[in-house]
C-alpha cells in the first residue's frame, strides 16, 4: 500500500508540475499580447 501511496504522490507532483508549465506557458503568452 504505502508503495502505492507513493507513486499517487509522484503523479500528483507530475501532473502538477505539467498545470503549473502550462497555466505560466498560457500567462505569459496573454501578457506578450
Amino acid at each position: 500500500m504505502p508503495i502505492l501511496g507513493s507513486c499517487c504522490i509522484c503523479v500528483d507532483l507530475k501532473v502538477g508540475t505539467k498545470i503549473i508549465g502550462i497555466l505560466n506557458l498560457v500567462s505569459t503568452s496573454h501578457l506578450l499580447e
